[in-house]
Order: structure tokens, then sequence, then C-alpha cells
């Protein structure tokens, strides 16, 4: 579907700049002509979510940077839109092929328990190695990691730490990952 291709797209540049953008103290504007996209991120702002694994990966990814996103038409930027009007056969043996079928192969899918259960779905971060990985990706949970083991916590006039509080109370650290206990 091209607004998914669109979203994987503009998700995957997000990531790759994702260091500077993180650095950057303004807000980046992300210009895309796919309306749908644009118009997710609009549902995002107002708190609402798409039913697409893949949109919701994308939205997902935008509210992870300080980002906005654009809309700007086709025919007002005339280079990119004949790019995608006009693409080059491919075989699907190349480097963006190949890129595509990675990212498209890494969003979050439906499975169901039944799928679990018969061995016919592979469920995400079974592996300590997958958590670890994931943990590592996150300022929060890195900083919380790090207050942990030396057995320290953040100083009381820090600013934006009540997430990172929020973790300290609810975590420990076993076996080199985090634990977080949660009670109902």
């Amino acid at each position: 579907i091209p607004c998914e291709h669109e979203a994987l797209a503009i998700s995957a540049a997000i990531k790759h700049f994702g260091p500077l953008i993180r650095e950057s103290l303004q807000p980046t504007q992300v210009l895309t002509d796919s309306r749908s996209c644009y118009l997710a991120y609009k549902n995002l702002c107002k708190g609402q979510f798409s039913a697409s694994a893949r949109i919701s990966t994308f939205l997902t990814t935008l509210s992870e940077y300080n980002v906005f996103v654009d809309h700007l038409k086709g025919v007002d930027n005339a280079s990119s839109d004949y790019l995608s009007r006009h693409p080059q056969n491919c075989d699907g043996d190349c480097q963006i092929c190949d890129f595509v079928e990675e990212m498209a192969s890494s969003v979050v899918r439906v499975v169901s328990i039944d799928d679990v259960l018969s061995g016919n779905g592979s469920m995400p971060f079974l592996s300590p190695s997958s958590w670890r990985s994931v943990q590592h990706d996150c300022a929060i949970l890195r900083r919380a990691f790090a207050h942990l083991i030396q057995g320290t916590r953040p100083a009381k006039k820090a600013k934006n730490i009540l997430v990172l509080r929020t973790y300290l109370r609810v975590a420990s650290v076993s076996n080199g990952l985090q634990d977080i206990k949660l009670t109902y």
C-alpha cells in the first residue's frame, strides 16, 4: 500500500537522523506529499491511533522524536514528485529492496495466542539480547539502569525526571536487564 511505504520511508529517515533530531533544540519539520501520512500524524496529535500495525509503528516513531509533519503537494515539489511517479524498474535484488523488506519485516505484526501455542507465530523479544538492545536504545531506561547499578538516585532539583523516578520505584536489575514489577 503506497501510504504504508511512505510511512516506512519517513520512519526510516527519522531513525537515520535520530541522533541529530534528539540533539536539536528546535522541532524538525517533515514534509511529505502523502496526505494519508499527514492525516495520520494529525490524528496522533489528537490522541487517535491507526488500526494498521505499520502505520502504528510509523506513529510510534513520530512520537519518540521532536518532529512535526506537514503536507506538501506533489505538484509543488516537482523534483521529488517526478521520481515517485517515474520509478526505475527493479528486479528485487538491490539494496533498496533489501532495506524495504528488512524494515517491513521489523514492524509489529498481529500474533494470536493460537499462533504462538501451535508454533506458527514468533513472539518478539523472547531473547534477553533483544530486551537489552531495546533498553539500551531508550535514554530514560539507560539512565535508570545506571542509577540502579550504582545504587544512586537522581538529584532532587533535576528537571523532567518524573518517568525516571517511576522506573526507579518499580524496577530492579537482574542478569543485566531491568525487571519492572507491575502491580494492579
